[in-house]
């Protein structure tokens, strides 16, 4: 299976990440140093999480232990809402890569919408740090149609779409819209925050296939053409999703998990604009 996936504007992007929230100090050191090693290449963070500085110390000492290069890691963050305005967007920018310790991000994502903020002003901002080279592919996440068709309306674009997706809450209409417009989805709490491994039909396919409902999941993810940033801090979690990358469900089994009976989502914070 490809390890990859190509975004609108020729950038590639590893089609596994390791999701990093709620993850700080030593442990998201620990977790993001041993999810390189293990071969991770896709390091998923946002301003708010407050664990830039531990992901940098992770990513350097891994640079200078394993010559490798900053072009290997694909490292994804995002602004908070409150900063989506050009001028406070480029200074929460220019303090988020001083705590990277980069000098370009790979993908820089509006974390959350607000309709109190002006989209152009941020695209202004964003696709001025495009133009700089400072940072490689833009998006949004948390972002419903009516926000994108809004993007696309000021002759904007985007190159990824970061949303909550697994199967039990599985966006078949923001699938079929993002095939249509050209961009990616990410899939945060690609797991369902660990609830869908209980699934039945997950269940059935991880005997099926003599490996873990997780696997199952993200390989469900994969063969859909998504991209996921599951959070995990141990070496079995770890190895297990990398895993998921090495074989393919067959054509009917992705079916029969994208007909999963859908629930409600899980993460909607007071100020969401799922409505709008």
């Amino acid at each position: 299976m490809e390890n990859t996936v190509t975004l609108n504007n020729g950038v590639e992007q590893p089609m596994l990440g390791l999701g990093t929230w709620q993850l700080v100090g030593s442990k998201c050191y620990d977790t993001v140093a041993m999810a390189l090693d293990l071969g991770y290449r896709h390091i998923d963070t946002a301003d708010v999480y407050g664990n830039h500085k531990e992901i940098a110390g992770a990513v350097s000492d891994w640079i200078s232990t394993k010559n490798g290069t900053r072009s290997d890691i694909f490292i994804t963050s995002k602004i908070w809402r409150t900063d989506l305005e050009k001028d406070n967007l480029l200074h929460a920018f220019n303090r988020m890569t001083e705590e990277l310790q980069v000098d370009y991000i790979d993908q820089l994502l509006l974390h959350w919408p607000n309709k109190s903020i002006p989209i152009s002003s941020s695209f202004e901002g964003l696709e001025e740090l495009m133009e700089k080279g400072l940072i490689r592919s833009i998006g949004v996440s948390n972002c419903t149609q009516n926000h994108i068709d809004e993007i696309y309306e000021f002759n904007h674009t985007i190159q990824v779409n970061q949303v909550e997706l697994h199967p039990t809450f599985n966006q078949s209409e923001m699938r079929t819209y993002a095939q249509k417009q050209n961009f990616q989805l990410v899939s945060y709490s690609p797991l369902g925050r660990n609830a869908d491994l209980e699934n039945t039909t997950v269940a059935g396919l991880a005997e099926k296939y003599s490996t873990t409902p997780g696997q199952v999941i993200l390989n469900w993810h994969f063969r859909n053409g998504l991209i996921a940033i599951p959070k995990a801090s141990t070496k079995n979690h770890l190895e297990d999703n990398l895993q998921a990358l090495d074989w393919e469900l067959d054509a009917n089994d992705v079916q029969l998990l994208n007909d999963i009976e859908q629930q409600e989502r899980m993460l909607a914070p007071s100020f969401n604009e799922f409505g709008d």
